[in-house]
């Protein structure tokens, strides 16, 4: 097969485009950047309004567990994200979806958090904009990220379907209890015995916040540990879910 043009739209934290991210490593499929201007978004994106969005040789489409199976379907050769039991892996892939992401953006954000805690995360998410966007993002927008981000319409849905009365100590254990269950038997998502979308879309929200900087995964316990190290063996190149400006531990 001729080799293929395969760039992806991201911002460097986004969980979704994260995932997309975390597809093309899996998949060992050479592939190029482009980060967005969230100022410029519509004018930057070649489809749609935000990230992620991939482009094959010209072909553009977004929503990004559909990515994966887009990418199965153009790279059939290559590890498959999309297999064994189906119905449980796209079940483990609705849960990233619904319960952890909007938990990573709770968490990301600070909402819950003390208030210097809250400026110190909304204060480096912004300073991700400014190291990875072309020409950077000018102060008066990381302000406005600081201050207005959380009223977003689109992040205001995801943090209000977090449960807003446990604090967020107690939501990172609960996403640790429901993501164990998720294994089952294991060792990766669905009971399945190879990495599948549900485990290439959950790794990224679980390993990101100790590439930059944290003391810990997001979701943590014996089991959580013992599947990233499993997950690690398949993505060597992980440190590469960031742009290397913002890894700040080596893993």
């Amino acid at each position: 097969m001729p080799a293929r043009n395969l760039t992806l739209y991201s911002h460097a934290l986004s969980p979704y485009a994260l995932k997309v991210r975390c597809y093309l490593l899996y998949k060992q499929l050479p592939f190029h950047i482009r980060y967005v201007n969230p100022l410029k978004q519509r004018l930057e994106l070649p489809l749609g309004r935000t990230v992620p969005v991939l482009c094959c040789d010209g072909d553009c489409r977004n929503e990004s567990s559909q990515l994966g199976v887009w990418l199965d379907q153009l790279f059939p050769d290559s590890r498959p994200l999309l297999h064994g039991d189906t119905e449980k892996v796209l079940a483990a892939d609705s849960w990233v979806n619904q319960r952890l992401i909007p938990g990573v953006f709770r968490l990301l954000l600070g909402h819950g958090d003390p208030l210097p805690v809250l400026v110190q995360k909304r204060w480096a998410a912004s300073g991700a904009l400014q190291k990875t966007v072309s020409g950077g993002v000018p102060v008066k927008f990381r302000v406005w990220h600081l201050l207005q981000i959380h009223k977003a319409p689109f992040i205001d849905r995801l943090i209000h379907s977090t449960d807003l009365q446990l604090s967020n100590r107690a939501l990172r254990a609960t996403l640790t209890e429901e993501f164990t269950k998720l294994l089952e038997q294991g060792p990766f998502l669905g009971a399945s015995h190879t990495p599948t979308l549900a485990d290439a879309s959950a790794f990224p929200q679980i390993v990101v916040p100790f590439l930059r900087g944290d003391k810990d995964y997001l979701l943590q316990g014996e089991r959580v540990t013992e599947w990233v190290d499993r997950m690690k063996a398949y993505l060597p190149d992980y440190r590469e879910l960031l742009p290397a400006v913002l890894v700040h531990r080596k893993g």
